[in-house]
């Protein structure tokens, strides 16, 4: 049987520089563009897949975040607005990365990638949105830059780009999405095979018992062991920890996950911690180098 294999991609700010180091690993032994038939990809993660479904070595990709994490993490001047502008992440993507008008059709691999709108013209409500270049998707035609920062723009760090926040709001790790798509246009269930790739576990530790209020559960400022945001951050790892549990279950040894506990608590945003997510992308590709040998066998 002819496998169709999938990279799915989780989201997770600065820390996709785990993701990129375990893939840059990889790829001195395994083409990637070559040997995955779908990249699929959530906030961080959308613009690594769309990246690689356009050809781009996971090296490249590696020295693009080192560059432009200091420029898009930059804080705004004002407190009642997002933490950060979207706008030195949508000027690098439309003029270092996905120059020319490039669109979801152009590429010659397929992509998912996980968005969600907050209207549309004719609906209330918020819907999500899966930006894909299947022959049977209505947004093929999309602007990757357009796609990419749709799915980045993650509330309170980001504002919405075009009517749109980050897919990690639901799929915080992608596989499960990029399954259904791909069911959708015909491929089989049994010949689906996932690698799917995380930005690293945090180390939680939270008290026995918590008694928060709404302040607590949402504000930046964190105690020790506690991360910015505890209950957004607590609502995505679960997420992503549960899409991973039911992929497992639905694909059985067709499902792969790398996604090391890291040292320490490292924030989305805290771009000081490259080389500390770098060096753990190495640790967890040697850990699991057997796993993703077999996986490609």
């Amino acid at each position: 049987m002819k496998r169709f294999r999938i990279l799915s991609l989780d989201g997770g700010g600065i820390r996709g520089i785990y993701s990129l180091s375990v893939l840059a690993a990889l790829e001195k032994s395994v083409a990637l563009h070559d040997r995955f038939d779908l990249f699929s990809g959530t906030s961080t993660g959308s613009i690594i897949a769309l990246c690689l479904a356009l050809g781009m070595k996971a090296e490249e990709v590696l020295k693009l975040y080192s560059e432009m994490g200091p420029y898009v993490f930059v804080k705004s001047e004002s407190e009642n607005q997002a933490i950060y502008q979207n706008k030195a992440l949508f000027d690098i993507l439309s003029q270092k990365v996905f120059s020319n008008g490039l669109k979801l059709s152009d590429l010659k691999k397929k992509v998912v990638i996980p968005s969600l709108r907050l209207k549309t013209a004719d609906k209330l409500g918020v819907f999500p949105e899966i930006y894909s270049n299947f022959d049977n998707c209505v947004n093929k035609e999309a602007l990757l830059t357009d796609v990419a920062a749709s799915s980045c723009s993650a509330p309170v760090y980001f504002p919405s780009f075009k009517g749109s926040i980050d897919g990690g709001v639901f799929a915080p790790n992608p596989t499960m999405t990029a399954i259904t798509e791909s069911l959708k246009t015909g491929v089989s269930l049994e010949s689906i095979q996932v690698l799917s790739i995380g930005t690293g576990k945090l180390p939680l530790c939270f008290p026995d018992e918590i008694s928060w209020n709404a302040k607590t559960w949402c504000e930046e400022t964190r105690e020790e062991k506690i991360c910015n945001f505890p209950l957004m951050t607590v609502f995505t790892e679960s997420m992503a920890q549960n899409v991973s549990d039911e992929s497992q279950y639905l694909l059985k040894e067709n499902y792969l996950r790398i996604n090391g506990l890291l040292p320490e608590i490292i924030e989305i945003d805290d771009v000081s911690k490259a080389e500390t997510l770098f060096m753990q992308g190495l640790e967890a590709f040697s850990k699991n180098q057997k796993a993703i040998q077999e996986f490609f066998s």
